[in-house]
């Protein structure tokens, strides 16, 4: 029978009517927040102090910074997404030379290694003959010497060594930096301060502007960093997505999960969570069809139906019955 006037937990009405409005005003609520990051993204990166790639040159971690006896603050690079390198929060021009570009990603990720001439022929000329390959390598050098090295400097940033290449880790911070800082203080925290983790882990999660190098999707070297992040990111989102659930933050939990079943959409812990925070916003049909995308992503991907846990829930929803708890996934 259905109980127009009553509420559920928590004071969510129940009717059709009002679920049908909370469910609008949420679907709004979503969308907006989605618009504001694409026109921000549009507009931003003409002004890179304010960009969320990465910090500012005074916001960026103290044992980053450059030593107190330099007089020009080391450069910044974004890797998530598309590369770009910053000096005193304006874009270095790179041209559009794909050798030069590929060699500064390479050699600013390898920041403070001494990288062998042959490797980076290997790397960028794989099938020229050698003196050619050569040849290109001293222009392209030459020519990311003019991009970095400040006019009046007297020692380049890219360095020469019995046939290696280097470059002065001082010299240069990335987001990935910045990234893996707040990553590890989060986990640091798992256990002993929620709050604080998952501070740390959303200012890493505002870092992520887009996969490892995103503009150089076909580079082998690319791959392994692209995959580690990736799964990083996955962690992070997994727990912002926990967090929301304990405080109650339904909305917050929608977008976390969903960002996770668009990555991986056989995570049937975030299908779960999509199914409590619909049902508690009084949207049991959304609910239902959730377990239902859930159950038919896993029988056309694995050939498996839902867990127990999942069926459960579904059960405890169809019959509008008390939610059976989540097993926590953090201590």
């Amino acid at each position: 029978m259905a109980r127009s006037a009553s509420t559920r937990d928590g004071g969510v009405p129940e009717s059709r009517a009002d679920a049908d409005v909370q469910y609008r005003l949420l679907t709004e609520v979503l969308a907006l927040r989605r618009q504001v990051a694409a026109l921000y993204a549009e507009v931003v990166p003409s002004q890179p102090v304010r960009r969320r790639r990465g910090p500012a040159i005074d916001q960026r971690p103290a044992a980053a910074a450059a030593p107190a006896s330099r007089a020009d603050p080391p450069l910044y690079a974004t890797y998530f997404g598309r590369f770009t390198v910053y000096r005193e929060q304006l874009p270095v021009s790179l041209g559009r030379n794909r050798a030069v570009i590929e060699l500064c990603c390479y050699l600013i990720a390898r920041a403070g290694q001494l990288i062998h001439r042959d490797e980076l022929l290997e790397l960028l000329w794989p099938a020229v003959d050698a003196d050619r390959a050569v040849n290109r390598l001293h222009v392209a050098i030459s020519t990311l010497r003019q991009l970095l090295d400040q006019h009046g400097a007297g020692e380049s940033l890219l360095r020469l060594e019995n046939d290696c290449y280097s470059t002065a880790a001082d010299r240069f911070v990335t987001d990935c930096d910045a990234f893996e800082q707040h990553y590890r203080r989060g986990l640091a925290l798992l256990g002993r301060d929620a709050r604080s983790a998952a501070d740390q882990f959303r200012r890493a999660l505002d870092l992520y502007a887009g996969d490892y190098l995103a503009d150089l999707p076909y580079a082998e070297w690319v791959l392994g960093h692209r995959a580690h992040f990736a799964e990083r990111r996955l962690s992070v989102l997994a727990f912002l997505c926990e967090d929301a659930a304990d405080r109650g933050d339904h909305a917050s939990v929608m977008e976390y999960a969903q960002q996770i079943l668009g990555i991986d959409n056989l995570r049937e812990r975030s299908h779960r969570h999509l199914m409590r925070s619909h049902y508690r916003l009084g949207q049991r049909a959304c609910a239902v069809r959730q377990y239902r995308t859930c159950a038919q992503v896993l029988a056309d991907e694995l050939g498996v139906r839902p867990s127990h846990e999942t069926q459960q829930l579904f059960a405890a929803i169809r019959d509008d019955a008390e939610l059976p708890d989540e097993a926590p996934l953090y201590g």
